[in-house]
């Protein structure tokens, strides 16, 4: 995938984050770590390894655990920030995203293409 898209991708879970406000500690995005394609959070909820130290400085002078993170927080579970959408059913079972927990509970989270 292109570098471009990537950009998008974090810049819509961004907005979508601050719209939410699913970070839980309110951890101010950083131009460094999103230059380098990631997103400040705490190290424990990092979904892959952390990817440069010392990108979120103004985080770790209130939190020290904050790092620059690929992907989404672990600890999120909106549909829509997870990349996907509340519909009746998935076209193909491995398209549903079972840590969402915002659908209604006739719906389920599928990931959107």
């Amino acid at each position: 995938m292109s570098t471009k898209f990537f950009g998008v991708l974090i810049t819509f879970l961004l907005v979508s984050q601050e719209i939410h406000g699913d970070n839980s500690l309110n951890i101010p995005s950083e131009e460094g770590c999103l230059r380098s394609g990631g997103i400040c959070m705490p190290a424990n909820e990092c979904p892959v390894d952390i990817v440069t130290k010392g990108l979120c400085p103004n985080a770790n002078k209130k939190d020290p655990s904050v790092e620059c993170c690929l992907g989404i927080s672990l600890k999120e579970t909106h549909c829509r920030t997870l990349g996907g959408e509340c519909q009746p059913k998935c076209n193909l079972e491995k398209m549903k995203i079972p840590r969402a927990k915002d659908c209604a509970s006739d719906t389920v989270c599928c990931a959107l293409l």
